[in-house]
C-alpha cells in the first residue's frame, strides 16, 4: 500500500513539474513575441 502511495505522489509530482514548465514556455514565448510586436511597431513610426 505505501509503495503505491509513492508511485501516486511521483506521478502527481511530475505532472506539476510538466505543468509549470509548459506554462514557463508560454510565457517566455509571449514575452519574445511582444518584444517583436513593439520593434514592428517602432519600424512602423519611423516608417510613416
Amino acid at each position: 500500500m505505501d509503495s503505491n502511495l509513492n508511485f501516486l505522489f511521483i506521478s502527481y509530482m511530475v505532472i506539476w513539474v510538466l505543468i509549470f514548465g509548459y506554462m514557463f514556455s508560454i510565457s517566455r514565448r509571449q514575452n519574445s513575441l511582444e518584444k517583436e510586436i513593439n520593434q514592428i511597431e517602432a519600424t512602423k513610426k519611423q516608417t510613416f
